[in-house]
């Protein structure tokens, strides 16, 4: 029996993981699309601000008060992420050089005309100076802190993974010993009516299901079993009986003869 309790605790535990596997991913893969879109449009709209006011001061003030400006920026408390402003080969114009994806970005351009390649986290912005030199505004989101402040997906992933494995585990264990204990109590008790006890019980009568019908059909039929023996074992005596009284006399006739 044994090997039911395993049959059916592993078909639960198994069907349980996957249910639990598919929901997990499902639902990790959605927030993570969903917290991508917000921070985009946070990104993107930051960046907007902060190109428009970068045109502003380079028309008005030159590239010395944008630098200035730009540096404020990079203080304690200003944004979050890092702003350079680039020519059109890629090169820094201040500032420390652009990472390696984003100077290719921009110089890799055929002819240096059209918008630089894509890149996740990087929003490219064209300005133009008062001689009408074409400059980038780059806002790189990759380091920002907002990025870091997310729950990390494979590790939050595998978390909720480990607990499903143990949430499952118990449930499919109380459910399989649900279903496999009154089959054992049937086994017992058939082998016993075997062996000729006729009192044994498997006392189901608490259940409501299929199996405790099967129960309580079995307490009906021990029964009914002992019974009949006792009738059998009643009528062996009374035959017994009836019978010992005719040859007793037999046996004094014979003696007196």
């Amino acid at each position: 029996m044994n090997r039911l309790f395993a049959k059916l605790f592993l078909a639960f535990w198994i069907t349980t993981i996957a249910v639990v596997t598919i929901t997990v991913i499902v639902t990790t893969q959605v927030n993570r699309s969903r917290s991508d879109d917000t921070l985009h449009t946070y990104f993107e709209r930051t960046q907007s601000a902060y190109a428009q006011a970068a045109s502003s001061i380079l028309d008005s003030e030159g590239l010395d008060e944008l630098s200035l400006w730009m540096a404020e920026l990079h203080g304690p408390g200003g944004v979050d992420g890092r702003l350079q402003l680039l020519d059109d080969s890629g090169e820094a114009v201040f500032g420390t050089p652009p990472a390696q994806d984003i100077r290719l970005a921009l110089a890799g351009r055929k002819a240096q005309v059209g918008p630089p390649r894509k890149l996740k986290g990087v929003f490219f912005d064209p300005l133009y100076g008062p001689a009408g030199e074409r400059y980038w505004f780059v806002s790189d989101m990759r380091g920002s802190k907002r990025l870091g402040a997310l729950p990390h997906v494979p590790a939050m992933r595998g978390f909720l993974f480990t607990v499903a494995i143990v949430v499952s585990s118990l449930v499919c264990l109380i459910l399989a010993r649900y279903l496999a204990t009154p089959i054992r109590r049937l086994q017992a008790a058939t082998a016993e009516i075997a062996a000729g006890n006729y009192k044994v019980r498997v006392n189901l009568r608490q259940r409501r299901d299929e199996l405790g019908d099967l129960g309580r059909d079995f307490d009906r039929m021990a029964e009914q079993l002992e019974r009949l023996d006792a009738a059998q074992h009643q009528l062996i005596r009374d035959v017994s009986h009836e019978l010992r009284s005719p040859l007793a006399r037999l046996q004094i006739a014979l003696g007196l003869a």
